[in-house]
C-alpha cells in the first residue's frame, strides 16, 4: 500500500486537528494497537512540536472514542476492529432512523426545496468524481431532517459518530457505482420527504448506512487482522508542517 500523502500546507486545518488525524491514522494502521499507551512526549518529539497540540489532539480522539484516559497511565488506544466499524454504523443508523421519523413530519416547504437544491451540487460533484464534496452535500441534506427532530442530544450523537467514522481510511471513493446509487437514493429521499413519508425516508437512510458499513468492514477486514509489519505507518520524523495526510473516509 502506498505511503500517505502529506497534508496540504494551508491555514484551514489547525495543528491539533492535523495531529489528531495523524495519530488516528497510526491507530487504524496498527502502529499503536489496542491497549497501548500513547506517549505525548514521544509523539511531540517525533513531530517536532510542543506537547500542547498533542494533548489537545488526544483529547479530541477521546471524545471520538478512539482513546481512553486512564488514571496514572494516560491515554490508551481503544479497541478498533471490523466489529467496531459494524457497531458504529448500527448505532448511528438506529439514531438517524429515530431523528428522521420525528423530523420528516415537521419539514417545511422551504426545507424540502433546500433538500432538493442539494441534489444539484451532489450530481455535479459526482460527475467530477469529487467525492468529498459529494458526500458533504449528502450530509448537509440529511442534517435538515435531523434538525427538525428537535432533539439536540440525538443530533449531537449522530455528529460524534460520523466524526469517529471519518477517521477511517477511505473506501467508498474506490466504488464509483456506489456513489451513483447513493445519488439515486438521495433523490428518493427528497421524493419521500415531499410526501411526508417518514418511514420511507428512514428506510432509505438506514439502507445507505448499512451498505456503507458493509463496504468499509469488508474492505478493511484484512487490514485490521493482517500482519502489522505490512501496514503503512506515519513517516517517522515528520515535521509538523509536513504531517502525513490520513486517507480520510468521507462518509455518509
Amino acid at each position: 500500500m502506498s505511503e500517505q500523502a502529506p497534508l496540504p500546507d494551508d491555514d484551514e486545518t489547525d495543528l491539533p486537528t492535523r495531529v489528531a488525524q495523524w495519530v488516528a491514522a497510526g491507530i487504524i494502521d496498527g502502529r499503536w494497537p489496542t491497549g497501548q499507551r500513547l506517549n505525548e512526549v514521544h509523539i511531540a518529539q517525533e513531530l517536532g512540536i510542543s506537547r500542547a497540540p498533542v494533548r489537545e489532539a488526544l483529547r479530541t480522539l477521546g471524545e471520538q472514542g478512539m482513546v481512553t484516559y486512564q488514571a496514572r497511565i494516560g491515554c490508551v488506544v481503544n479497541e478498533f476492529s471490523p466489529k467496531t466499524v459494524e457497531d458504529l454504523y448500527a448505532v448511528r443508523a438506529a439514531i438517524e432512523r429515530w431523528c428522521v421519523t420525528e423530523g420528516v413530519s415537521r419539514l417545511t416547504d422551504e426545507d424540502i426545496e433546500q433538500m432538493e437544491r442539494y441534489l444539484i451540487p451532489m450530481e455535479s460533484a459526482w460527475v467530477r468524481r469529487d467525492y468529498p464534496a459529494f458526500y458533504t452535500h449528502a450530509w448537509a441534506m440529511r442534517e435538515i431532517i435531523h434538525a427538525r427532530s428537535g432533539n439536540e442530544v440525538a443530533v449531537t450523537e449522530i455528529r460524534k459518530l460520523r466524526s469517529r467514522l471519518h477517521q477511517l481510511p477511505l473506501v467508498l471513493h474506490s466504488i464509483p457505482e456506489h456513489s451513483e446509487w447513493v445519488l439515486r437514493r438521495h433523490q428518493d429521499i427528497v421524493t419521500a420527504a415531499r410526501a411526508r413519508d417518514a418511514e420511507a425516508v428512514a428506510d432509505i437512510i438506514v439502507e445507505i448506512l448499512t451498505a456503507a458499513g458493509r463496504y468499509v468492514r469488508e474492505a478493511y477486514e484484512d487490514r485490521f487482522t493482517g500482519p502489522v509489519e505490512n501496514r503503512p505507518r506515519p513517516r517517522p520524523g515528520a515535521a509538523a508542517e509536513d504531517l502525513p495526510k490520513p486517507q480520510v473516509f468521507y462518509g455518509l
